[in-house]
């Protein structure tokens, strides 16, 4: 298992305050608080994780809220309106959930116990000579959501909500607009067609806004289209949806009839559900799980028993991948895979099989930094969980990337395994700016060689994609630029809503 040094003088770090933790009876009395009460509803986060400042002025005064606890800072801004998001939605404690003599033991064991700082990423990335960059024409300030490869069409498909449109980029790299939007694009997905010269796309809108939130505004629809027109854009009539992450058509029942399987996000409220359609052309839902956070989901069918099982990314508070294992008649039960501490910013996920052993492995990233800790963290970065069998997971290998947003897992050197592009949406923009987009050269063994390209000042990457663009036998990349979104860290922010939507980094590689 490969780690970085520094990285090792954190894990130490680590150890030394779990030490600490039980050297009086006061203290431990203290943690047993926090381990009951903060660890109830969510992976325990240790007090190491965040720095002082941050637990006291925004981490802790938060969750005193959840907990039916006015903090010091009730008169902060960002408090108050979480307090009163909490009353409006019912979710604010009454009575509270804990004494207020107790709160102040776990707020004392946070204090004493978290670091000044945390430790920074130092070390510098080489420049990758596998792909070439190529940066299209620049127009308005772009806020691209969802870069998708269609194979059918072999073309990358493009969701810019500056623009208002989804663009298409065929194998001359030319862009054309091709559906108009209104809200931002969360996920596409390419569904059968019966007509060689056209395609049929189902669209998932997250909503009007990038943040999270609860408004039921987001939509799903179905789109028929050529290389250069649309034929027909429906709507799917499915209410209340709070920040739908993803849809996608799946046969769960076993009826040979796909359901419509969607993620909602949402902010307080969320949930994992899927819809079936009724003669009448309604739809009617089915909740697998009620809670928000719903973030992504990979069909699978684990047990090879015929029916399609469910990989699920949870975010917001209790982060983990869960697989819900499917029982027959639309019912499912949860089984825990990876549970990830609320700081870890959970992004996404992929199963690959990096050993080729015929077993899935995991991919995943964290590094979502826009909610009440938003300072750099040196656990976040690209993981792989090894399947040992049974479905156990160990992590096996683990980049340090600052706000890593997304990784994909494709054999771009064609030597026969698995490398890795990833892009990252928070990255250290003033002291390592170039981790924006990291390529993770597989040499077998689960060993990595890290590169990188100077595109940090063309675009802040939040997605990403591959596909053979240019038709020549290799994969290329395309990345998403999202310059109007908020952050914490604005070094490049000019540069970046002067750049282009997205970046196409050409494969260089020569075919031996």
């Amino acid at each position: 298992m490969r780690i970085p040094s520094f990285f090792q003088l954190f894990l130490a770090y680590s150890l030394l305050l779990e030490l600490a933790c039980t050297s009086t009876g006061e203290v431990a009395s203290e943690e047993q608080l926090a381990q009951t009460h903060c660890g109830s509803c969510h992976a325990f986060p240790k007090p190491d994780l965040l720095d002082r400042a941050t637990w006291q002025e925004s981490v802790l005064p938060q969750m005193a809220l959840r907990m039916g606890i006015a903090p010091s800072n009730i008169n902060d801004p960002k408090i108050q309106q979480a307090y009163y998001h909490l009353t409006e939605t019912g979710l604010y404690p009454r009575p509270a959930l804990i004494s207020t003599e107790d709160w102040e033991k776990i707020v004392q064991f946070y204090d004493s116990l978290a670091p000044e700082s945390l430790p920074v990423i130092s070390d510098s990335l080489p420049i990758t000579h596998q792909f070439l960059p190529h940066q299209p024409e620049k127009k308005l300030p772009p806020a691209v959501t969802c870069v998708y490869f269609h194979h059918e069409m072999q073309q990358m498909l493009v969701a810019d909500h500056t623009q208002g449109q989804l663009l298409t980029i065929d194998s001359e790299w030319e862009a054309l607009q091709l559906v108009p939007q209104t809200k931002l694009i969360s996920y596409i997905q390419a569904l059968p067609s019966n007509q060689p010269d056209q395609s049929s796309l189902l669209i998932t809108y997250l909503g009007e806004n990038i943040r999270p939130e609860d408004r039921p505004s987001g939509e799903v629809a179905e789109v028929i289209l050529t290389k250069d027109t649309t034929l027909s854009y429906q709507k799917l009539d499915l209410p209340n949806l709070p920040r739908v992450t993803q849809a996608l058509y799946i046969d769960l029942v076993g009826d040979t009839i796909p359901e419509l399987l969607t993620c909602s996000f949402g902010y307080l409220s969320g949930r994992l559900s899927f819809w079936q359609k009724s003669e009448s052309g309604s739809y009617e839902e089915s909740v697998i799980r009620n809670e928000a956070g719903a973030q992504w989901a990979i069909p699978q069918d684990v047990n090879e028993d015929g029916k399609m099982d469910l990989f699920v990314l949870w975010g917001q508070g209790d982060e983990r991948i869960a697989l819900y294992e499917n029982q027959g008649e639309g019912t499912f039960e949860e089984k825990m895979l990876l549970c990830f501490p609320p700081s870890y910013g959970s992004s996404y996920f992929e199963l690959a099989d990096f050993d080729d052993d015929g077993q899935l492995d995991i991919l995943y990233t964290c590094g979502d930094n826009a909610d009440y800790s938003t300072v750099l963290k040196p656990y976040h970065g690209v993981y792989i969980f090894r399947n040992q069998g049974d479905l156990q997971f160990e992590q096996t290998y683990f980049f340090p990337m600052n706000g890593a947003y997304r990784a994909i897992a494709r054999d771009f050197d064609q030597d026969g395994d698995l490398d890795i592009a990833a892009v990252s949406f928070f990255a250290d923009y003033t002291h390592r700016p170039e981790e924006g987009f990291v390529y993770l050269e597989h040499n077998g063994s689960f060993q990595f060689q890290a590169s990188t390209l100077p595109i940090q000042e063309l675009g802040r990457w939040i997605t990403l994609d591959a596909g053979d663009l240019d038709q020549d036998g290799d994969l290329d990349l395309v990345l998403g630029n999202c310059s109007t979104a908020g952050g914490f860290d604005r070094t490049l922010d000019q540069q970046w809503k002067e750049g282009s939507p997205y970046v196409i980094l050409e494969n260089t590689h020569i075919p031996s």
